[in-house]
């Protein structure tokens, strides 16, 4: 038969730093933890963990990768931790089981975990390595079934808080490993030579009072664990008188929400130089109440824990202080000295506040308010389907807080907060705030131009309908002729007028925005103002008009472009008539064609020729004709 004795070897991780730019807010991955080591041969199996610190300014969601060298086994896989939501100045632990191969000869496997945050080519990796060296352990021909065998003793009684234990530990193969453990604690490993047979003489400290028992335990090379021998030790000390009281070291106390009443929690820690702690008995006593000795207190190693139920809360004020007195009675009787905690009543559910959020072209915004608790304690909120958490650090003094939200969507979402004091009461109404967000430009349609040829001096009329399904148009600018151009809107239409003086030709723009800022591309219009086709006359007839030989009837028609126009007409006297010529403007402002007019003191055989003035062009004269019957 042959024996062999199994090397234990380590997995290490080495932790490297990724290449890539410095990870952008809102967290960063520090404060990597030391290498984790096992102890694994062929086919065993281990596990460890990595750990790392959020030191950045928000939350950070990660994810873990595991690659392995090309033609080498998948050895390690991550157990707990593969991805998740870690806060700001949160700790994480990533845990990862391994598997060592079965190998013939010792081999080295390595394995690379990479911590991700973001994505794409925003994405940020930290790295570790883990080396996994198996070390081949040759097949035992015959299998070791014999345990092994303690045999130890020791004193039933003592009057000191230890005892000395002696006996031995035998194997057919070897002794590898002796343990003892006091009172159902942890195993304590003894330091022995491993052999066949080991000799046992070993102290037990720290007895507790009573009856104490001790199991010693002993293993073998194949793992075989021997039948545990236990020995039953009565530590009783020298009787003295106990002259001591017990002493409270601290004591506080929490008013808590508890169901649908209240309780109040409190906490201490105390000792006692003969009484074991979980025999101490605790009394309290309330403002002006008598003391009353606490039924069932839960002791821990690391204090005392009990709770008071029937608070008369019809003599504290909201938002009052109350106070609790505390104290230790040993099993002597002798009492310790008081301690008063102070608690602060709270029945108030709390009653937060968001800030309105305007409509927004942009992707990451923060949603700011006031938790309006200053017993404030944490909150969570909600955003679609993404959740999170606010704690007291996140709030300022003055209960404000903001929260950074990234890559919101398009459209309109609620975020919802629901706040938790120290007392335990929760928001009744949650604080809600619609995020209304639009990526997406108005459409701005097509500027009309009315007339598209403008007769100078005139005015042109520019008009624009656009379109936006999303925040909604809230102004539209029309630009041209070297200026802007103010805009009015009725009934979904904008419009802007302008005017001319003198020949040119205008090219118009009208650029949209909506109410989230987003700007359309601009829409166009071209405008030609023009000089005005020079008037003229036709068809002058000028007539006696009957029954009064002095008077005349003028008509004509006119032709002319121009908004208006200036008649002047001119008489001359015939030769050896009676009435003198004479110039006369008959219409400043003429904006007819079919002209007529009534002249007086005039004759037959005289002329009249009219002139016509538009103002841009030169002055056109009329044929001259007689005047008739």
């Amino acid at each position: 038969m042959k024996h062999y004795a199994w090397l234990a070897l380590p997995v290490s991780v080495a932790l490297l730093t990724g290449c890539g730019s410095t990870p952008p807010a809102p967290g960063k991955i520090d404060s990597l933890s030391s290498p984790p080591m096992l102890e694994l041969q062929s086919q065993a199996k281990g596990s460890g963990s990595l750990s790392f610190k959020n030191t950045g300014g928000s939350a950070l969601t990660y994810s873990t990768t595991v690659t392995f060298p090309k033609g080498t086994p998948a050895w390690l896989n991550v157990t707990k931790g593969a991805s998740a939501t870690v806060q700001p100045n949160a700790s994480q632990t990533v845990e990862f089981s391994a598997v060592c191969p079965n190998v013939s000869i010792t081999s080295t496997y390595t394995a690379t975990i990479a911590l991700t945050v973001g994505s794409g080519s925003s994405a940020v990796s930290k790295t570790a390595t883990a080396t996994l060296k198996c070390v081949a352990v040759p097949v035992i021909e015959t299998p070791d079934t014999e345990k092994p065998v303690v045999t130890v003793t020791a004193p039933q009684n003592v009057s000191v808080s230890h005892v000395t234990i002696t006996g031995n530990a035998t194997d057919n193969l070897g002794v590898m490993r002796v343990t003892y453990s006091l009172n159902e604690a942890a195993e304590t490993d003894l330091d022995v030579q491993a052999g066949t047979s080991v000799a046992l003489d070993f102290s037990v400290e720290n007895l507790l009072q009573g009856l104490n028992t001790i199991k010693v335990r002993a293993y073998d090379a194949a793992g075989l664990v021997s039948d545990v021998r236990t020995l039953a030790v009565s530590y009783t000390p020298a009787e003295s008188p106990d002259m001591v009281a017990p002493e409270l070291h601290q004591a506080s106390a929490v008013f808590q929400k508890h169901g649908e009443g209240y309780r109040l929690q409190v906490t201490g820690v105390a000792s006692d130089n003969m009484t074991q702690a979980s025999s101490l008995k605790i009394e309290y006593a309330l403002d002006g109440e008598n003391y009353s000795l606490v039924a069932e207190p839960t002791w821990t190693d690391s204090g005392f824990s009990l709770y008071v139920t029937n608070l008369d809360l019809t003599q504290y004020a909201n938002d009052a202080e109350g106070h609790v007195s505390v104290r230790i009675l040993d099993e002597a009787g002798l009492a310790s000295g008081a301690i008063s905690a102070a608690f602060l009543v709270d029945t108030t559910a709390p009653t937060a506040s968001l800030n309105p959020v305007d409509w927004t072209k942009q992707s990451n915004i923060t949603i700011t308010g006031n938790v309006g608790e200053a017993n404030f304690k944490s909150a969570s909120w909600t955003f679609g389907n993404r959740t999170g958490e606010l704690l007291k650090s996140d709030v300022a003094a003055d209960g404000s807080f903001s929260v950074p939200l990234m890559g919101i969507p398009e459209g309109t979402t609620t975020f919802t907060l629901t706040v938790t004091d120290q007392a335990g009461n929760q928001s009744a109404t949650p604080a809600t705030v619609e995020v209304k967000a639009d990526f997406t430009a108005p459409e701005a349609g097509t500027v009309q131009a009315s007339p598209e040829v403008v007769i100078v001096p005139g005015t042109v009329t520019l008009s624009l309908t656009p379109t936006d399904a999303g925040s909604g148009v809230s102004s539209v600018v029309f630009k041209g002729n070297g200026k802007t151009l103010p805009a009015t809107l009725a009934n979904g239409t904008w419009t802007a007028t302008d005017s001319f003086d003198a020949p040119t030709s205008t090219s118009y723009t009208a650029t949209v925005t909506d109410s989230a800022g987003n700007t359309s591309q601009a829409a166009a219009a071209s405008v030609t103002a023009r000089k005005p086709v020079a008037p003229s006359v036709i068809g002058l007839v000028v007539a006696i008009q009957k029954g009064n030989s002095s008077n005349a009837g003028v008509k004509a028609t006119i032709s002319h472009e121009a908004p208006s126009v200036k008649i002047t007409l001119t008489y001359t006297q015939k030769p050896g008539g009676k009435h003198p010529s004479f110039t006369s403007v008959i219409d400043t402002a003429f904006t007819g064609t079919d002209f007529s007019a009534t002249i007086k003191n005039v004759e037959v055989g005289g002329t009249v020729q009219l002139k016509v003035e538009d103002g841009v062009n030169e002055p056109v004269l009329s044929e001259t004709v007689t005047v008739t019957n």
